[in-house]
């Protein structure tokens, strides 16, 4: 796929774009190249993972923290429950065309540098290489990535055959 090619596509999708020169400014820098992607749960609502806030920007769901988290075993269970039941959502989500999108500008070598905050490891399934996360991933529990960027294909299936925990 050319620059020229997504650069159309991303044009011919915003032609309703309500600042048409901030558009032609984003074009503009995207063909200099030299771009960091800075992503977070916007661009993976569109596979089907909800983000924690809504349209409104109020908080849908209230992540447990690290305290929360290791102050008790009936804390852990609930968490352990709750990830349990939406590791559906997240097996099931695919890339999206955002996530493509990003991985084909990194290709072209357009982007130089890709940082989420989110655990899905869409970026990863759409092509990207060494994305950095500012957590541990879903698809590739257990290390956090932002000092080491981690693409290998695997899966929290995977990951719960080889530590032996029960599904």
């Amino acid at each position: 796929m050319s620059t020229r090619r997504i650069i159309v596509d991303v044009e011919t999708a915003l032609t309703t774009a309500r600042d048409q020169a901030a558009y032609e400014r984003l074009v503009e820098l995207v063909r200099g190249g030299n771009v960091t992607v800075l992503s977070g749960a916007g661009l993976s609502t569109e596979s089907g993972i909800p983000d924690y806030r809504g349209p409104d920007g109020k908080r849908r769901v209230v992540p447990m923290t690290y305290g929360e988290f290791v102050a008790s075993p009936a804390n852990r269970q609930q968490y352990w429950a709750r990830s349990f039941v939406g590791w559906r959502r997240f097996a099931g989500a695919g890339p999206n065309d955002g996530h493509r999108a990003v991985a084909d500008l990194q290709r072209l070598g357009l982007v130089r540098a890709i940082i989420t905050q989110n655990v899905d490891g869409l970026h990863q399934l759409a092509g990207a290489r060494d994305v950095s996360s500012c957590m541990a991933t879903l698809r590739w529990p257990g290390a956090w990535t932002v000092a080491r960027p981690r693409t290998e294909p695997s899966s929290m299936g995977d990951w719960v055959r080889r530590t032996r925990i029960s599904r």
